[in-house]
């Protein structure tokens, strides 16, 4: 009885605490930002963006790593990209707040 209840008990922290990172495994791509919107990212004055594993990063002011939390082959990088050459952003906070607003719409719609 007590290792059932330990076994239950490791398993719930496990999925509790892992969660976002098994989903964020789960969703590594190659995909790449191309075309206008990589030319807009490079065009920002005071950040630097690259892609690991699918995910946008950026490193801003030559030394802050900020993860958007976008995915490249995913919905939230599909949006991004949509977006960025729709409305241009002017700065990185341009950036982020897209970022942000995307992530929201996306838990908002699928009710998280």
């Amino acid at each position: 009885n007590a290792m059932e209840s330990a076994k239950s008990y490791r398993f719930a922290w496990v999925m509790a605490s892992a969660d976002g990172v098994v989903a964020r495994i789960a969703r590594w791509t190659d995909e790449e930002i191309t075309g206008e919107a990589l030319e807009i990212l490079y065009d920002l004055q005071g950040v630097e963006f690259f892609v690991d594993k699918g995910r946008v990063r950026a490193i801003v002011e030559e030394r802050v790593p900020v993860d958007l939390h976008v995915v490249l082959g995913d919905i939230t990088g599909d949006i991004f990209v949509r977006e960025l050459v729709k409305k241009p952003p002017q700065c990185f906070d341009d950036v982020w707040n897209l970022a942000r607003g995307i992530l929201d719409d996306v838990s908002n719609a699928n009710g998280l």
